[in-house]
């Protein structure tokens, strides 16, 4: 009797020990918001736990029309601007109808090479502009 007194006993402690962890797990999983799950590098990108980047579209669409200055092929695009296939085509659509910038096909390659228009320089420009002035350290 005695034995399985001492065995409900150890029970009800193991169940109480997991619920109060339960507990303070969901308490302070609800109460972190995502600023404090990811860091910033030097470079400003924020970087989650796992190290992987998070950019904004501004960002990623910034990079793309860089990269095009002089003409650039959709792979090379993709590969710097490190996105998949199907995004970088979702993001030159835009690009595209919106005159940011203009694909032409290369006669010595048979390839398409995309060219950031006047519009799309002016669009660059501004985000420079536009990024050096919101560019401060702090945290909020």
């Amino acid at each position: 009797m005695a034995a399985q007194q001492h065995d409900i006993i150890m029970a009800q402690r193991t169940a109480d020990s997991r619920s109060e962890s339960y507990s303070d797990f969901m308490q302070s999983s609800t109460t972190s918001s995502f600023a404090d799950q990811t860091e910033t590098i030097e470079t400003g990108v924020p970087v989650s736990r796992d190290g992987r980047t998070h950019r904004d579209r501004m960002t990623v669409i910034a990079s793309i029309l860089e990269l095009s200055l002089n003409g650039s092929l959709k792979t090379h695009i993709m590969y710097k601007v490190n996105l998949s296939f199907f995004k970088l085509r979702r993001f030159l659509e835009i690009l595209l109808q919106n005159g940011l910038v203009r694909e032409s096909m290369d006669h010595e390659s048979s390839k398409v090479v995309y060219y950031t228009t006047e519009s799309g320089r002016a669009w660059l420009e501004k985000f420079k502009v536009l990024e050096q002035l919101t560019n401060f350290k702090g945290n909020f």
